[in-house]
């Protein structure tokens, strides 16, 4: 009856209702990502119009809290802003908080510098490199350390999974007869489990390489988060390596070499490696002069005049 009278929720109020609901309830986050979030949902508190009703929120306001973030943040971290706005917005339209959520999408968001990768050449000599590291005659430990290094390596550029799905994934995953790989969700993943099918070289991996843990095929599991990184680091400053490397960057490498090399379409790509949208793969894909160069001859052999009706 008196509903016309209810006072409705503001924007900074539902980001604390989300924030209880799919931040610190969350089972899938750690407790150092939980404060990390927190810490960013408050920034953007000071931001957002507080005194505004969430459902009367528009698309020039999202633009005004952008160019606030941008004065006092580098345009990577913008963009997470920006991003987190995109699920809190989904989910407030999930919840019946507001009938549509204001046009965020189109919301332009600054280029950020391109995504590191390998080539094939690079990798190449980085796994000649390890192989040599495991040959040299030092401890023990430290032949163990580069073989898990090695084969950590090759399945994460022949998968292109993220490490954490790595860091995740157990050999009950993986059915060798139909050469398949689940990748169970995640927060990390959005949620969403996807099967993919091993290439050769992943089948051939996953099939020879030692189990290094009973159940986690992630040849690092339990052995701190950093070990993988300063293996591939002692392989870079040994050999004085002269490109980028490590544990993330196979994943834009993977997806360089399906696109460029072997001429997958990116939404087949995109798919594989599990991201939302088209968009987050073309920012990965950096190599994009490889994919006009192999047109050429198509383009060359296009002929309009056969797509027209002749009156």
């Amino acid at each position: 009856m008196f509903s016309f009278f209810k006072k409705k929720p503001t924007f900074g109020e539902i980001i604390d209702i989300w924030a209880d609901a799919c931040v610190i309830k969350s089972n899938d986050l750690r407790d150092v990502t939980i404060e990390s979030k927190l810490t960013h949902l408050k920034a953007l508190k000071l931001h957002c119009p507080l005194r505004t009703p969430l459902e009367d929120v528009r698309f020039a306001e999202i633009e005004q809290i952008k160019g606030l973030l941008r004065k006092t943040n580098s345009p990577k971290t913008t963009n997470m802003y920006l991003s987190m706005l995109k699920q809190f917005f989904r989910w407030a339209n999930r919840m019946e908080y507001i009938n549509k959520s204001p046009d965020i999408e189109n919301c332009p968001l600054r280029e950020i510098k391109p995504v590191d990768f390998l080539t094939l050449e690079n990798f190449d000599v980085f796994q000649k490199c390890t192989i040599e590291m495991m040959a040299r005659p030092y401890h023990k430990s430290a032949e163990y350390n580069q073989r898990q290094n090695l084969w950590s390596n090759r399945i994460l550029a022949y998968t292109g999974m993220r490490v954490k799905e790595l860091a995740r994934l157990k050999w009950s995953d993986i059915d060798f007869d139909n050469k398949m790989v689940t990748i169970k969700s995640a927060a990390y993943n959005k949620g969403k489990q996807r099967t993919i099918k091993m290439s050769p070289q992943a089948f051939d991996t996953f099939n020879t390489m030692p189990k290094f843990h009973r159940n986690h095929v992630y040849p690092f599991h339990g052995e701190g988060k950093f070990k993988h990184r300063n293996c591939i680091n002692s392989i870079l400053k040994q050999f004085d390596l002269p490109f980028k490397c490590y544990p993330t960057i196979f994943r834009p490498s993977f997806i360089t070499w399906a696109l460029s090399h072997n001429k997958m379409a990116i939404q087949e790509v995109s798919a594989y490696v599990g991201h939302e949208d088209i968009q987050t793969t073309a920012k990965y894909y950096t190599n994009k002069q490889a994919i006009l160069d192999a047109s050429a001859d198509f383009i060359e052999k296009l002929d309009f005049n056969k797509s027209r009706k002749i009156a």
